[in-house]
């Protein structure tokens, strides 16, 4: 019985080494190790799988579910599913780490069950490969743009055989299959074996070569090309392979071709044309030269003229001048005249004619105020014009009224009531627009002259 107890005893301590060899074998693992319950809780990680989410500490972690640490927390959910319905899931899947950075792991996960086939945990393997997929996704983008590159593109190994070509060099060499041209040498696509040759000896040399070469299509007829061929090198510079570029410049150097002979006849026709211009420039020199002379001539004879047009602006000024004074003291005259006929001469004829006269002495006096009359028309006139709707007495009346008379005076020289002058006068006033008007009458009808 004790030998049983022993045995059972050393049992038990290997098995508790073994358990605790795996333990340290799983803290000490590179790839990040995890377990959770059936729930997806965490209830352990070793420490590649914290520091691959970010530097979390164990605490941190335990108790959180499994979803909280993924990228998307639905696709999370269906691999758990998946895990906990088969037993196992194996794939790729982004995380977040402790920053919010994202980052992909390749995942194992499988459910641990025990000896009776229960369900225990959950065990979680994972490696980071954020940048193995970051090169991929590089690696593809790169050859998917040489791939689509307008320019035609071939890769050929270190013995000059073709081990790729793009849909762009097809086209150009005039294919539609790459099994056509690879495994072929580049010395069969080119016109001159020698040129190719020493380009292939030049990029081997100086790493590098451009320029133009001569071509073959698939059909036989020629091509121009510029060519960018370099030596592709790995890290260590140990060549790897050629690596050449191929821009289609037949047009282009026809195009140059027809240029320059264009250029040729250019040339011929400006030389001709040069000559022509040469004498039409002489001629237009002395047709210059002519026309300077009758220039200056109209310049002298345009300065003549601005002296007369000045001496006949001055000339007009002073006869305006003229013209105005004279129209001035013709108004003056007028108004002179009619002054003094209106003060000096009509009362006394007035006077004459309400005396005892014959028929004959009646007869002069008419005659006499006609002819007076006459003489003080030309104001009386005016004022007619510019006012129709006035009658005669009111015509008479504004002409004594504008040489300064009062009503008393008026009255006196048409022998009318000073009342019925200043009838007279309120008409006036009313037919010049001056009813309501604080403005003096005789200052109005002065303005009229």
């Amino acid at each position: 019985m004790i030998v049983k107890t022993q045995t059972d005893n050393l049992n038990h301590a290997r098995l508790l080494e073994e358990l605790r060899i795996k333990s340290s074998a799983i803290d000490c693992a590179v790839n990040g190790i995890a377990f959770g319950d059936i729930e997806g809780r965490v209830t352990y990680g070793n420490d590649a799988a914290l520091s691959m989410i970010g530097g979390y500490t164990l605490e941190e972690v335990l108790g959180r579910s499994v979803l909280t640490f993924a990228d998307s927390q639905e696709e999370a959910a269906l691999i758990f599913a998946q895990v906990l319905e088969k037993g196992s899931w194996v794939g790729e899947v982004a995380g977040r780490k402790k920053d919010g950075s994202r980052i992909v792991v390749h995942l194992s996960a499988s459910l641990v069950r025990s000896e009776s086939g229960e369900p225990l945990c959950t065990l979680c393997s994972f490696i980071d490969v954020t940048d193995v997929r970051r090169v991929l996704e590089e690696l593809r983008v790169k050859d998917q743009a040489i791939s689509s590159s307008i320019n035609a593109i071939a890769f050929g190994d270190l013995e000059g055989r073709i081990t790729y070509v793009n849909e762009a060099f097809l086209r150009l060499w005039g294919g539609s299959d790459p099994a056509e041209v690879i495994g072929q040498s580049i010395l069969t696509l080119a016109q001159s074996r020698q040129d190719v040759d020493l380009i292939v000896r030049h990029v081997f040399a100086r790493g590098s070569w451009q320029g133009a070469v001569a071509g073959k299509a698939r059909d036989g007829h020629a091509v121009m090309v510029q060519l960018s061929a370099h030596l592709v090198e790995d890290g260590q510079n140990r060549p790897v392979c050629l690596m050449c570029s191929f821009v289609d410049i037949t047009e282009k150097n026809r195009a140059q071709e027809e240029l320059r002979q264009t250029l040729d006849e250019l040339e011929q026709r400006v030389a001709a044309r040069t000559i022509a211009l040469t004498a039409a420039n002489e001629k237009l020199r002395r047709e210059i030269d002519e026309r300077r002379i009758v220039e200056r001539s109209l310049r002298q004879k345009e300065r003549q003229l601005q002296i007369n047009a000045l001496h006949l602006e001055e000339t007009n000024v002073a006869l305006k001048v003229l013209l105005e004074q004279r129209e001035k003291d013709k108004n003056e005259l007028e108004e002179t005249v009619l002054a003094n006929v209106r003060i000096l001469l009509f009362p006394i004829l007035e006077k004459l004619q309400s005396c005892r006269l014959d028929d004959r002495q009646m007869a002069y006096a008419k005659i006499l105020e006609a002819n007076l009359q006459s003489i003080v028309s030309p104001f009386l006139q005016r004022l007619s014009q510019n006012f129709l709707n006035l009658t005669p007495v009111e015509i008479q009346v504004a002409g004594l009224v504008k040489e300064g008379k009062t009503s008393k005076e008026i009255a006196s020289v048409i022998n009318i009531s000073e009342r019925g002058v200043e009838f007279h006068r309120n008409n006036i006033r009313r037919k010049l627009g001056l009813a309501n008007a604080k403005k003096n009458l005789r200052s109005h009808l002065l303005s009229l002259s």
